[in-house]
């Protein structure tokens, strides 16, 4: 971590409260330093000519703090069909404090500060009703792309129990497929969703189709103590960890006077800075992340979209999970990541995202990851369907011949199950990283009422566990059923491979953890050109020798 003197601290009078940008242990349970380490990077990034936009209930376009860095000449009301996203009914609340997070403006003597304070937002706003949610996302795509937008914020999801919204994951995989391609001019527009609150109900990322998409970003919550949050959903398809709190103590804008979280009078009334008051959630997360996301891309203009996700999984911090009860952690086969693999987990993806790190790395990037230059590679399905009876396994293998490096693989299946809370399906890379796609899934709304699962499922899973593992080998789907259950069939199932098109890393990445690592795996201090032909140590804060005898 950068030392205090370089740091860049704003003067508005609510940034002391705002942990999740500059956390010193100033609300209870809170550790300092766990915050996104941003304050560093303001002397040289503020998100300046950045345009992001944020899909949700709208917008305070009258807000002091808001005003000088939100679009509403572009933005948009995608129900009613005019300009302008302001919130329209009382309980329009929520886009307020998500784009507060964003482009709050910092040093005006008012409020707090947002992660990108330097960019530009556009609105757009939707009822957030589940039924047209998607359609209206749909319909921002091209208002996105027209606008030159170069981030999309998400806080919202459309599941209400498991795999009820399966129907919808063709429409939401073209449109990011959309961003992806055609933003940027080709290098695509950076596509965030917040991961989700679900995790008390036993929900899973890979059962909302907004979580689960390989031209996105899932974004999982951590508190002030840099831990996974009580609510974080997890799953295979979650990338990166932002705050988000618990309990809630995001300090953000929030509707003028009365309307809005904050129901006081006034001006004191414009902030969520009281307990009653606090935002969190991954609704939180997601657009810190994204002000992340923004500075990136005003440090170096051409990443491509895949370039912000790579960059994001090498340099988020993750040792802090190394010992959360509850929290599975596991090392991938990768080999360029602090002299070996990936650490990832099914809660947190591959961290805590840190800012000064992300924006090292983007400064010091070689390479432009798009679509053009993305390769989906089918494997060999050798035994296309199975039946698995109560209490037993079974497993499907297929194989990849290329030599390529994954980034994202994704699963397709066609199953039958009567009981599908009694299933477990689980897939198996060849040096053995095992991603869970369904985990028995609960028979619950997200209220934790009961609720009917579906008997059949059509769908498409996805895991990033297993970026920048080697692909050619064999890959095997394992089903697990309960005794209690009754047999599932799956009737058909394919497997594709989202991968770099270099088999061999350009780099070998070291950021501040590496010291942390050589203590539980000692063979990561022997470096291998094999590995990657250069040294990318722009993340390292610290002093640090290279002995390269």
């Amino acid at each position: 971590m950068a030392d205090t003197a370089s740091r860049i601290i704003p003067t508005d009078p609510l940034f002391s409260s705002q942990w999740h940008l500059y956390n010193t242990g100033q609300i209870n349970g809170a550790v300092a330093g766990y915050d996104i380490n941003v304050t560093p990077v303001w002397g040289d990034y503020t998100g300046r000519g950045v345009l992001i936009a944020a899909i949700d209930d709208g917008f305070d376009e009258t807000h002091p703090d808001l005003v000088n860095n939100y679009r509403k000449d572009i933005s948009w009301d995608l129900g009613l069909n005019r300009q302008g996203a302001a919130a329209v009914g009382a309980g329009d609340k929520h886009g307020m404090s998500v784009a507060g997070l964003i482009v709050e403006t910092a040093n005006n003597g008012i409020g707090g500060v947002g992660v990108a304070w330097g960019a530009q937002l556009v609105g757009y706003r939707s009822s957030l009703i589940k039924s047209n949610i998607v359609s209206d996302f749909s319909n921002a795509v091209s208002r996105m792309l027209t606008a030159g937008a170069a981030v999309s914020s998400n806080s919202w999801g459309i599941m209400d129990t498991p795999f009820d919204a399966q129907g919808s994951q063709a429409e939401l995989v073209l449109a990011t497929y959309k961003l992806a391609s055609q933003g940027r001019n080709g290098l695509g527009i950076v596509t965030l969703f917040s991961a989700g609150n679900d995790r008390q109900v036993g929900a899973d990322t890979n059962y909302d189709p907004t979580n689960n998409l390989p031209f996105a970003i899932s974004v999982a919550a951590s508190k002030a103590n840099g831990l996974i949050t009580g609510y974080s959903t997890p799953g295979a398809s979650v990338l990166v960890t932002a705050p988000g709190s618990d309990p809630a103590s995001i300090v953000t804008t929030d509707r003028l006077g009365t309307a809005g979280y904050n129901t006081a009078a006034g001006t004191v009334g414009n902030y969520t800075d009281t307990s009653e008051s606090a935002f969190n959630g991954t609704s939180a997360s997601s657009p810190i992340a994204a002000g992340v996301v923004a500075l990136m891309l005003q440090a170096n203009p051409n990443l491509g979209y895949r370039d912000v996700q790579e960059i994001l999984v090498y340099s988020s911090k993750r040792a802090v999970f190394l010992n959360q009860d509850g929290v599975e952690t596991t090392f991938n086969t990768a080999k360029n990541w602090n002299g070996g693999g990936l650490l990832t987990g099914h809660d947190f993806g591959f961290g805590n995202i840190d800012t000064l790190a992300a924006v090292r790395l983007a400064e010091t990037w070689q390479k432009s990851s798009t679509i053009s230059n993305l390769k989906i590679l089918d494997g060999s399905v050798l035994q296309k369907s199975m039946s698995v009876a109560a209490g037993a396994e079974a497993v499907a293998k297929a194989h990849f011949t290329t030599n390529a490096r994954v980034e994202q693989m994704t699963v397709t299946i066609d199953l039958d199950a009567t009981r599908l809370q009694d299933l477990k399906l689980e897939l198996i890379a060849p040096g053995g990283t095992s991603s869970t796609l369904i985990n028995y899934p609960q028979p619950t709304d997200t209220d934790g009422k009961a609720a009917n699962l579906p008997t059949h499922v059509s769908y498409t899973l996805d895991t990033v566990r297993d970026w920048g593992e080697a692909l050619a080998g064999e890959w095997t789907i394992k089903a697990t059923n309960k005794i209690t259950g009754s047999a599932v069939t799956l009737n058909n199932w394919s497997i594709k491979a989202y991968v770099a098109d270099a088999a061999i890393p350009q780099a070998q990445i070291f950021t501040d953890e590496f010291s942390t690592f050589i203590t539980l795996q000692t063979g990561r201090t022997t470096l291998a050109s094999a590995n990657g032909t250069q040294i990318n140590a722009a993340a390292v804060t610290s002093a640090s020798t290279l002995d390269l005898s």
